[in-house]
């Protein structure tokens, strides 16, 4: 319980970074909303500290931020993967191998 009394902030940055992404983009469904945003959440707790090391900042200033982005990041990058179908992956290696 004490690391969510010390973590509060950080924790109110990435449930804020998740939810401005779900009032921000159009409509989609209950499930699909859920799934989105548990992604997010779920690359700001597991990627905030990986990317503050990375980038040698200071996490007491940045820790924060970093979480609120990454969970802004983390719902986009889930609507690229939920939205993809076999065809445009079939498309995409097609065009990497240089066929047109």
């Amino acid at each position: 319980m004490d690391w969510f009394r010390e973590n509060v902030w950080f924790l109110v940055s990435v449930f804020g970074g998740a939810l401005l992404s779900v009032f921000s983009i159009d409509t989609h469904s209950m499930k699909e909303a859920l799934i989105r945003t548990v992604c997010g959440v779920f690359c700001a707790l597991t990627f905030a500290n990986p990317v503050i090391d990375w980038m040698k900042l200071d996490p007491t200033i940045y820790e924060n931020g970093v979480a609120g982005l990454l969970a802004i990041s983390g719902y986009s990058i889930s609507k690229i993967f939920a939205n993809i179908s076999v065809e445009k992956i079939l498309k995409v290696i097609k065009t990497l191998r240089g066929g047109k």
